[in-house]
């Protein structure tokens, strides 16, 4: 769910040049620095040779899969399978992997990690060199991950309390909210009780029949992504990767994705969550709109880019008012992004004091509803181009300072998404050729209707126990009043100030 052309912080420059008609089916090219390959069984690969750090790889595998996958009794398995990789395979009994790798100086967590998600899981290996035989090693140890875990009963049997512990810890805080937030934004889906960490029944008492059954169905060969990125050359690595991942055959036949089965938001309604470890305030409005398909086209991609330049600009004005002292919250942002190619979502999002939530609340509504209805100014338009263009400017420049784990990171993010990468000066280009045929109408027209309001969901996130007898936490009714009487106030235009 990345924005392919807004900053960090967010924006572009006027580009006052003459270019020729578009051609909006065109494919966005790609960085031909990254090779790629298909072997024979289906696994993919990508090879992107980068010397920051000097003298080390970088090496990763993507699983096209994730806890959306799961049945009914594997809510869970998805990342508990994630934990087993590391508890015995073909090439490392169970107690052996882990002293291996830290015998060459890696770390658990900082060098050797995993993660899962909703629609995928990842294994990486950060290896303290390039040689031919470290990485050898590393990807015989992936594909061991990918395809060759014992399960073995007892380790099964082990791993249970600690991701029962795990659950019941809640993890993060952030964590703890975004499940609540899931199961009540998205009620009526399977994404909703589809959360990666599972349910205490399933990872208490799930057979090894079920770990094998996910795992052979949806770790196949044609799922598997293989990137290494670091200080080397692709010749080197090119016999281990065929002789690790090449010769695998799944033992089923492949099955289509599960999906999240969401939907445009069809009323308004109001979520409160709270949370004993946090101590600002959260308001979020949110909003879901039918799908597009991945961003792959030079169409799709300046469709992107009018969202994205709406979002800058509205985060602006929010940026403004704190700057003045006039906001009641403490920071802002705004976003339209994509979620699993089923639906696009549109999101503001200010944070501050607990006390402070029903003002937040209103004011952020009604700078959403004073674009909407105004638009925005040509002066906000031409400051978003030039920070935009300067900040691709900037990316550029400092392309080749990324270390490693970034870039394949990227890579990874990529294939998730179904969508290319491009270099530096690409995105650029891409950025230059696309601005001028712009206009702000569309930019006005497109925020319009992805923040237009009778289908928000209202979510406030507040600490458990209030710190001030004037912060209690309201219900979900005070939260829908408040938001309906945001809505009926009116607007005036911005006024543009010169510096």
């Amino acid at each position: 769910m990345t924005r392919r052309f807004a900053p960090a912080a967010t924006a572009t420059a006027l580009i006052l040049l003459l270019v020729a008609p578009l051609g909006w089916a065109e494919n966005l090219p790609t960085d031909e620095r990254i090779k790629t390959g298909t072997l024979e069984n289906g696994v993919r690969w990508q090879f992107f040779a980068h010397d920051n750090p000097p003298g080390k790889m970088a090496a990763m595998i993507h699983i096209d899969t994730g806890s959306l996958n799961e049945t009914d009794e594997q809510r869970g398995l998805a990342h508990f399978l994630e934990h087993m990789a590391f508890n015995g395979s073909e090439n490392f009994k169970p107690g052996e992997l882990l002293p291996y790798f830290e015998s060459l100086g890696m770390q658990f967590g900082a060098d050797l990690n995993a993660f899962t998600g909703f629609d995928q899981t990842a294994y990486m290996l950060f290896l303290p060199d390039a040689k031919v035989e470290t990485v050898d090693k590393a990807l015989m140890t992936l594909s061991d991950m990918a395809f060759r875990q014992l399960l073995l009963p007892e380790e099964i049997d082990k791993e249970r309390g600690v991701i029962l512990s795990e659950k019941r810890a809640g993890m993060s805080a952030q964590q703890r909210i975004r499940d609540k937030l899931f199961e009540q934004l998205f009620e009526g889906t399977r994404l909703a009780v589809r959360l990666p960490i599972g349910t205490e029944e399933v990872i208490s008492q799930a057979p090894r029949e079920e770990f094998e059954r996910y795992y052979r169905t949806w770790y196949r060969p044609e799922r598997v992504t293989v990137f290494l990125v670091g200080d080397g050359r692709l010749e080197d690595y090119a016999p281990a990767l065929q002789k690790w991942f090449g010769t695998y055959k799944s033992p089923v036949d492949p099955q289509p994705d599960l999906r999240a089965d969401l939907k445009p938001f069809t009323r308004e309604r109001a979520i409160v969550i709270t949370d004993p470890e946090i101590g600002q305030a959260s308001v979020d409005l949110y909003n879901l709109h039918p799908a597009r398909p991945p961003v792959t086209t030079v169409e799709l991609a300046r469709t992107q880019l009018i969202e994205e330049l709406g979002s800058w600009m509205i985060q602006r004005r929010f940026n403004e008012h704190i700057k003045k002292g006039q906001a009641a919250y403490l920071s802002a942002r705004a976003s339209v992004s994509d979620l699993f190619n089923e639906a696009m979502e549109a999101n503001v999002s200010v944070r501050g004091e607990p006390a402070n939530w029903k003002r937040m609340l209103e004011e952020a509504i009604f700078e959403v509803n004073r674009a909407r209805e105004h638009g925005f100014l040509p002066q906000e338009y031409d400051l978003a181009v030039r920070e935009f263009v300067a900040t691709a400017e900037r990316q550029v420049r400092t392309e080749s300072t990324r270390n490693a784990n970034r870039v394949i990171m990227t890579l990874v993010r990529a294939v998730n998404q179904k969508e290319p990468v491009m270099s530096a000066q690409q995105e650029l280009d891409m950025l230059n050729r696309l601005l001028p045929t712009i206009k702000l109408d569309e930019i006005n027209a497109s925020f319009a209707a992805n923040f237009k309001p009778g289908t928000f969901a209202y979510v406030v996130t507040l600490p458990e126990k209030p710190q001030q007898s004037d912060s209690a936490v309201p219900d979900t009714e005070e939260v829908i009043r408040a938001a309906a009487a945001a809505q009926e106030k009116p607007t005036t235009a911005w006024v543009w100030e010169d510096r």
